[in-house]
């Protein structure tokens, strides 16, 4: 009897197996939906790539691109490793995560992360209009970002995952990339694209990577430690958009390696070449909820427990201050021979990180060459200004 128990544990064991293949297979394909070949959509500028979204912001206004991934498409471990996505994994023709930029959440000018409700992802469409957009749409419910801290804005930012309050339903022009938690970069003769938003349209372009994809060269050396990929361009091609899907083919199948954050400009002194670089942080540092990375997140839109951290903090300022002067209630005055004490002082805030400080030139191209032999190589370049960015240590 203990004989056939086993049998029908592993049999039950490889059937879960075959099933969830038979899931995450349909991903990077849009054919097994009814869509086209991958090369067709390439050829073909008047196509979407079907996981390629739009994100627009409260008013109408155009955030950032995005992409549909599987919600259990990579290895299943993410379906029951975090409380933001909340799904059961019986979805498997419908997703509610989406891959993009950090930056795309975040206010400029207010410096503080918007909400969920403030935003509105957009499948299935090849171009974003103000009203009557065909396709689907879903607002997120919560956010997970993991943050950079390093060089510009939009790297600073990193990249976020979203879950929508409904799931895209797959159909010849909505389907996931596939895309896997483990770091993994594309081979040098990979086939690569990216997304693009032009004039109010959705592409791709074809991309270059940098000899072994990642950007751990001289030019940046603060980009080391992100992990991030690079791609080489031309200063004459297409700017890339912010949160656009890298994907790469791999046996004729589209994985997703890293999502678009910033262009870098290089120049060696004593040359008139420029290089311009296209930085795309890696999925994997958002996918991955191991205990050394869960705790640099930044999740918006989720109701979370204080840590004890924050309570101890907390409880020490509220806690009342002896052996100091309070102002008295009510404009009472003191009571006569009463010993005198100094005036309490006030809490001190805890110091919060920012971006690196930004001095920002706007000058023309005669004057670039004299700013790349005083500076070096960290210029970066966002139109219709050029961006010299100083780090300074404190």
């Amino acid at each position: 009897m203990s004989i056939l128990h086993h049998w029908a544990v592993w049999l039950w064991l490889l059937c879960l197996y075959l099933v969830q293949q038979e899931v995450t297979s349909q991903c990077g394909d849009p054919a097994k939906y009814g869509g086209q070949s991958i090369q067709a959509y390439l050829d073909d500028k008047s196509d979407v790539l079907p996981w390629t979204v739009a994100i627009r912001g409260k008013f109408g206004s155009f955030k950032c691109l995005g992409s549909i991934i599987p919600e259990n498409g990579f290895n299943g471990k993410h379906k029951n490793s975090s409380r933001l996505n909340g799904f059961n994994g019986k979805h498997k023709n419908s997703s509610r995560l989406i891959l993009t930029a950090g930056s795309c959440f975040r206010h400029v000018l207010k410096k503080r992360w918007g909400t969920p409700s403030s935003y509105k992802v957009f499948a299935g469409l090849d171009r974003l209009r103000l009203f009557l957009n065909r396709g689907q749409s879903a607002e997120p419910k919560g956010i997970r970002i993991m943050p950079y801290n390093t060089v510009n804005e939009n790297i600073w930012n990193g990249i976020a995952l979203v879950t929508l309050k409904k799931a895209f339903v797959f159909n010849k022009e909505v389907s996931p990339v596939c895309v896997k938690s483990a770091y993994i970069i594309p081979s040098d003769k990979s086939k690569c694209f990216v997304s693009t938003y032009h004039k109010k349209r959705l592409d791709e372009d074809i991309v270059r990577m940098v000899p072994g994809s990642v950007c751990k060269f001289g030019h940046f050396p603060e980009l080391a430690k992100t992990k991030g990929l690079c791609s080489t361009h031309d200063r004459s091609e297409t700017e890339k958009s912010l949160g656009g899907p890298l994907v790469c083919l791999v046996d004729g199948r589209a994985y997703q390696y890293g999502v678009y954050l910033s262009e870098l400009i290089t120049k060696e002194a004593f040359s008139f070449q420029k290089q311009s670089l296209h930085f795309y942080g890696h999925v994997a540092t958002v996918l991955d909820t191991s205990p050394a990375n869960v705790f640099r997140f930044i999740e918006l839109g989720l109701s979370q427990k204080p840590s004890s951290s924050k309570k101890s903090s907390s409880s020490s300022e509220e806690k009342p201050q002896h052996g100091c002067k309070h102002p008295p209630p009510s404009g009472k005055p003191q009571k006569p021979g009463s010993p005198t004490l100094p005036p309490c002082s006030k809490p001190v805030k805890p110091a919060q990180p920012a971006p690196p400080v930004q001095v920002m030139y706007n000058c023309s191209e005669r004057y670039v060459p004299s700013l790349y032999y005083a500076f070096g190589f960290n210029i970066l370049r966002h139109p219709p200004i050029l961006q010299l960015t100083l780090y300074i240590t404190v």
